[in-house]
């Protein structure tokens, strides 16, 4: 915690903007097909 504390002072951020830019950095297109569709379950799951 202290070292992301410290790292976010010298860009003279907040943590959480920190995490936002990093969350917008993704490609959501990329994250969205491969991550999240294999979490879905189908039509044919009988689970």
């Amino acid at each position: 915690m202290r070292l992301l504390q410290t790292y976010a002072a010298t860009k003279d951020k907040t943590i959480t903007s920190l995490v936002e830019d990093w969350i917008d950095s993704l490609n959501s297109e990329k994250v969205c097909s491969s991550s999240l569709r294999e979490a879905l379950p189908t039509t044919n799951d009988p689970n």
